[in-house]
């Protein structure tokens, strides 16, 4: 197979049902594609430097700067040739700047780090602890869910493994393994479960997750009234999580939000990696079933989802509404039904480009 001498390209092998002839759900491909970005996106932040807040945020000139173009697929296969560049003029060539060059280099040897398991280099390669939780979620999150089938595994451009997908899931429970805790198991993010009790004197409350056991979580003073607001109700808590070899949340530390959880509110979201403003805010009400242990939401645009956790949860709605994005507001009205056209009007009405 020949190498291809372009500085920028890799690849994203899907492996699994389907894949040999040529075929992948657009919601797996949609939702690995947009981690993968991620992380270029936070790779690109690294190596530009400038003041970090508390959460990782990509300013939209390194999201133009640093887009990814796919090209059509392998036959037989569903390898997948993905070019990294400039986005700012679609359609036009990817320019050649050196900076992109050097993010391509850091993702190059980010990935092989990660694929192989080895934490002292991913650390030596990413220093800051909260580059290093929102790169390790979004490798993980590109992954698509076992139940699909089907895995992902990242090439150089000249088709050599560099991740394999069939070893992901071991090489990142020996990234999480104890020697590796503190610097790539403990991640920013939200947790959402039912507030079922606080301890004033302590200032400790008990959340319960869809883990059969409560978590107990440290909170800060200032978020105490609107904690007794919220309670026996369902709360969103952003904080520093540990997890255990399932991914199940076990402590919460460093709080720094807490949102009423049975609302979930979208008023800026990126939709094909374009940043876009929701006026007013998309609106989603997220409950719990005990009985199931699952958590269900629905709300605008008649979506309805459910999951096992509040983060694939998220994830699931995020590559909803690209997908809905996709299929109807890019769509010619044209070729849509008249219910679809409404859709489509609805959601040109609600979102508005910030570029």
């Amino acid at each position: 197979m020949p190498k291809h001498r372009n500085p920028r390209l890799f690849w994203l092998h899907f492996e699994g049902a389907g894949t040999d002839s040529n075929a992948l759900p657009a919601q797996v491909l949609a939702k690995s594609l947009q981690q993968v970005q991620r992380i270029v996106h936070l790779l690109a932040k690294i190596h530009r430097g400038g003041p970090f807040g508390p959460r990782v945020q990509i300013p939209n000139e390194i999201r133009s700067r640093f887009g990814l173009m796919c090209k059509p697929p392998q036959e037989g296969s569903f390898d997948l040739p993905v070019e990294m560049g400039d986005l700012s003029n679609q359609g036009s060539e990817f320019s050649g700047y050196s900076d992109q060059e050097a993010v391509y280099c850091s993702f190059q040897e980010v990935t092989r780090a990660i694929g192989k398991g080895n934490g002292e280099d991913f650390r030596q390669l990413v220093p800051d602890v909260r580059f290093q939780d929102a790169l390790i979620k979004a490798y993980k999150s590109a992954q698509p869910p076992k139940r699909i089938g089907v895995v992902l595994s990242i090439k150089d451009g000249s088709q050599r493994t560099i991740l394999d997908g069939n070893a992901f899931q071991s090489t990142y429970n020996q990234l999480c393994s104890r020697s590796n805790l503190d610097a790539v198991s403990r991640s920013s993010e939200y947790v959402i479960g039912l507030l079922t009790g606080m301890d004033f004197g302590r200032q400790r409350m008990q959340i319960k997750t869809s883990r059969d056991h409560p978590l107990k979580v440290d909170y800060d003073k200032r978020f105490e009234e609107r904690l007794c607001e919220l309670r026996n109700k369902l709360v969103r808590v952003h904080g520093r999580v540990c997890h255990d070899e399932n991914g199940q949340p076990i402590c919460l530390t460093d709080i720094d939000e807490v949102l009423d959880g049975g609302i979930l509110e979208y008023s800026e979201i990126a939709l094909r990696n374009v940043p876009y403003t929701a006026e007013p805010p998309l609106t989603f009400e997220v409950k719990f079933d005990h009985e199931h242990h699952l958590y269900e939401l629905r709300g605008e645009f008649n979506i309805v989802i459910s999951a096992k956790s509040f983060s694939e949860l998220k994830e699931s709605l995020d590559a909803e509404l690209d997908m809905l994005w996709v299929e109807y507001a890019e769509e010619d009205p044209h070729a849509l039904s008249l219910d679809a056209r409404e859709l489509r009007k609805q959601l040109l009405g609600r979102l508005r480009d910030m570029r």
